[in-house]
């Protein structure tokens, strides 16, 4: 008999490709019998706090674009969460810039994690991937 099927998934709140996925995951995981192992990572504008700044400016529209063509093929709404996990402002140039008190992405650690398990248990046993979408509201 083969080995069970596993992946780990960097998953971050922030990151609608995570929402997207989220899904996929779903099916793979009773078709399959795939466990999936979810590696919560920070979002990019946290890891990374020069991103945004330094990516070309038709990035974001490029971005934006495969984003509403892979939820249109997906058929899945596409929405940002509510309050978004990190605070941003637009800079003088128009670009997202980030304060560095974040207060939704940096509470204890233990809440964060609370919080992840929380969505995932609704998520992936309730049989609802919508549920992630509607945790920010």
């Amino acid at each position: 008999m083969s080995e069970p099927l596993a992946i780990d998934v960097f998953w971050s709140f922030r990151s609608p490709w995570s929402y997207l996925a989220t899904p996929r995951l779903l099916a793979w995981k009773q078709q399959y019998r795939l466990t999936v192992r979810f590696k919560p990572v920070y979002p990019i504008a946290i890891r990374t706090p020069d991103f945004f700044s330094n990516v070309p400016p038709m990035w974001f529209p490029y971005f934006m674009r495969d984003l509403i063509r892979v939820a249109e093929f997906l058929e899945l709404p596409l929405t940002w969460p509510d309050p978004d996990p990190v605070v941003n402002e637009p800079g003088p140039d128009g670009r997202q810039s980030f304060p560095k008190e974040q207060p939704y992405i940096h509470p204890p650690p233990n809440v964060w994690l609370f919080y992840l398990r929380r969505c995932f248990i609704m998520a992936f046993y309730y049989n609802s991937p919508t549920i992630l979408a509607k945790q920010w509201t």
